[in-house]
Parts: C-alpha cells; structure tokens; sequence
C-alpha cells in the first residue's frame, strides 16, 4: 500500500512530473515494474468514463512500456547470471588448469630429483614449462631454484 501512496501524492502534487521520474529511477528496475503497474491500475480506477478513447488508448500504451521495460529488465538479469555462471566455470577451469601444473611440475621435480629412468626428458619438458612461465610473466625464481641450481 506505500507504494500506492506515495503514487498519489505524486499525482495530487503541483509538480511537473519530474519528481515522481526521479523517484522512479530511484528504485531497482523491478520495482519500477511494480510502480508503474500500479500508476496504470489507480489512473484506471480513477477513470470516470471507461469507455473513452483516448484514456484506453494511454492505458495501453502504459501496459505496453511497462511490459517492454520489465522483459528489458529481465533480460539483462538474465544475462547477468549467465555471465555471472560462465565467469564461475572461468574460474574453476583456470584452478583447474593451475592445480593440474602444479602437479606436474611436482611430479617432474619428483622423477628428477630422483634420477627416474625419464629424468632426460622430465629436464627437457620442465624447462619447456620454465621457458613458457618466464614468456608469460608468471615465472617464479624460487620455485624453480631447484631446477636452476641442479
């Protein structure tokens, strides 16, 4: 009922209008929604002559943005959280992808230290993986101190 209220005495006020369009863009766009379904049901109910013209045809148009405004509204909180979503699975690859180097180049670290019978081309990708930190900018000295200083 505020939301009534606080209508009517925007339309019983002396002002041009704008303060009622400030409000308005005050509120979250759903809500906006709501106010202008309403703003249409008191300017129905307040009608004394249903059947004109001119007053259905305005109703109409209201129905018709209020409609186009919210489905607007809808549309971009729809693709709110799909990107909301595709930036989560973003995230959870790329811990994926990190998680998987990193044991990678544990085990590689492992078979090297080790002398395992592939430590010849353990060096070989372990330094292809050092080339390619250093290229990105993700290079770390101390993690490679042990490789470096074999």
């Amino acid at each position: 009922m505020e939301t009534r209220e606080k209508i009517l005495e925007f339309l019983f006020s002396t002002d041009n209008g704008d303060d009622f369009i400030e409000w308005l863009h005050s509120l979250p766009p759903l809500e906006q929604v709501d106010v202008l379904n309403e703003y249409r049901a008191i300017v129905s109910e307040a009608n004394p002559d249903p059947d004109n013209p001119a007053l259905r045809a305005k109703l109409a148009e209201i129905e018709t943005l209020t409609n186009a405004y919210q489905d607007a509204h809808l549309s971009a909180e729809v693709i709110q959280l799909k990107a909301d979503v595709a930036q989560a699975e973003y995230e959870k690859a790329a811990l994926e992808v990190i998680n998987a180097l990193e044991a990678t180049k544990r085990f590689l670290r492992e078979g090297i230290e080790n002398n395992d019978p592939r430590a010849a081309e353990m060096i070989d990708y372990a330094q292809f993986i050092m080339d390619n930190e250093k290229q990105l900018g993700l290079y770390d000295p101390d993690e490679w101190a042990w490789f470096e200083n074999r």
